[in-house]
């Protein structure tokens, strides 16, 4: 295993191994267990969809499981050549239910989310000019998300590649929230400590990935 690998193996364990203990949104026990369950064989779910979605240029990027007044929801990031969205699929009903437009371009690219009870974090970037992007907190227990509202929204600009979000995670701590975003091809992790109630977020500081 390349030193690369291992790093994002070892990143990936620590990350689950403390929201399992910390954290308010998806929790996982015992991760290096939960991973040796996994099936190595994909479970096909067919969603019915009659909204229209903008895939044109685009593509559907993250997905999480949140619980909405007791029925299991999907939220599916995408993006399209006009439009940064989520998508939000009725797991029962096996239905899209709901289109939740986020931003127009040319912040048109939503990459990976991740969900903290009760905190949707979603990095949206320029994928054209690969120079900015904005990091949004949404409180998807009440009427911020589905306004495209955010709680806390950080803008990140700079030189080509380094200040975009194409990922992003969100660990629920004692009182506030850790956060890292990763940059184009996730080269460079950036970790924040956040507080969406207060407005309030730090830069806590930049880890850049090794090489091959």
């Amino acid at each position: 295993m390349n030193q690369r690998n291992l790093f994002f193996r070892f990143f990936l364990l620590t990350i689950l191994w403390l929201q399992a203990i910390l954290g308010f949104g998806q929790q996982v026990k015992n991760v290096p267990k939960a991973f040796e369950a996994l099936s190595s064989e994909p479970e096909i779910i067919l969603v019915k969809n009659k909204m229209r979605v903008p895939l044109d240029g685009g593509h559907l990027q993250g997905v999480q499981v949140i619980d909405s007044q007791g029925d299991e929801k999907l939220l599916i990031s995408g993006s399209s050549l006009t439009q940064a969205y989520l998508l939000q699929v009725d797991l029962t009903a096996r239905k899209a239910d709901r289109l939740i437009p986020l931003m127009n371009e040319p912040y048109r690219h939503a990459g990976g989310i991740q969900v903290s009870e009760p905190y949707l974090v979603v990095g949206i970037e320029d994928n054209f000019a690969k120079t900015s992007s904005k990091v949004c907190i949404y409180n998807y227990r009440d009427t911020s998300l589905y306004n495209a509202q955010a709680n806390i929204t950080i803008n990140r600009m700079g030189e080509m590649k380094l200040q975009t979000a194409g990922a992003t995670g969100l660990l629920a701590m004692d009182n506030d929230y850790l956060m890292v975003v990763g940059n184009w091809d996730t080269r460079n992790l950036d970790f924040y400590r956040i507080d969406p109630k207060k407005k309030e977020q730090k830069m806590l500081g930049s880890f850049e990935v090794p090489v091959d």
